[in-house]
């Protein structure tokens, strides 16, 4: 798939894999638009791109965790792109102690479910209009160990680092194959994929002996944020895939995900209280 005249829109796109894929699909082409939290990497990383890019690269400022930042900055993504390609939801947390947030959203569930819920839907009919197109959706190994606790969503009752964010892992594949099943015959693709153990900095938030753990486990086998994003650009670019959908990836290759993701029904109570959350 050529990258030349494609807009690609990505989230986290300030550090980590997120900002290797930026700068691979400009690389191939590409114009990349990136949101994050922070005006000044924003602007670094687009500066940086922009150095040797031939399409110039833009950002928007974007907090995943605040639906009304999400609303405004999907607003402005439609004003500065009259055509989306590529979507690619790349950003992600992992929290140590359980947050809320101002609209009383738990942090991690918020950030890496519901604000790329959210985002998806709002800048999904650009996308449709913009056919042939794609949507990409990072999600992670750790969904495999997920469950969706439809009875305490936000977490109160019992929080554990590395469960509640294997639910909003699980939480990503099971969102994609439910909107890969509502946009079959619109001429977009939505998958979902796991790019491997990566050395990023989602890992600083963890501490005592899990923290321990996660170290030395990233300095023995963990590969680099670069590498990392290769897998998201094939996703997002290779002719290869270009009629796949409703897939779980596990690197390069499709992989069947856990049995929670492949529930019909759960993947559909998951979408309407998510639509209900995020006000849709």
């Amino acid at each position: 798939m050529s990258m030349q005249d494609q807009t690609v829109v990505i989230s986290g796109g300030t550090d980590g894999i997120g900002r290797c894929v930026a700068e691979q699909l400009a690389k191939s082409g590409a114009r990349v638009l990136i949101t994050g939290r922070s005006v000044e990497k924003a602007q670094q990383v687009v500066d940086d791109i922009n150095r040797w890019s031939v399409n110039q690269a833009s950002y928007v400022t974007l907090d995943l965790s605040s639906p009304t930042s999400v609303r405004r900055a999907a607003q402005e993504i439609l004003e500065q792109c009259q055509q989306i390609n590529i979507l690619i939801n790349c950003a992600g947390i992992i929290a140590h102690t359980r947050q809320e947030t101002p609209e009383s959203y738990e942090l991690t569930w918020a950030t890496n479910h519901l604000g790329p819920f959210l985002l998806t839907n709002l800048l999904c009919d650009r996308i449709i209009d913009s056919a042939p197109g794609r949507i990409v959706i990072v999600s992670s190994a750790a969904q495999r160990t997920g469950h969706i606790n439809f009875d305490d969503l936000q977490s109160t009752g019992d929080y554990t680092t590395m469960k509640v964010y294997a639910q909003s892992k699980l939480a990503n594949v099971m969102f994609a194959r439910s909107l890969a099943g509502r946009l079959k015959h619109s001429g977009v693709t939505v998958n979902s994929l796991h790019p491997g153990f990566v050395a990023t900095r989602i890992f600083r938030e963890l501490d005592g002996i899990v923290r321990i753990f996660v170290s030395i486990g990233v300095r023995l086998f963990a590969s680099s944020p670069d590498v990392a994003a290769r897998t998201v650009v094939n996703l997002a670019s290779s002719s290869e895939v270009a009629g796949v959908t409703g897939a779980y990836f596990d690197k390069f290759k499709v992989s069947r995900p856990s049995a929670g993701a492949l529930d019909e029904e759960a993947c559909e109570q998951l979408w309407q209280l998510s639509k209900n959350a995020v006000g849709l």
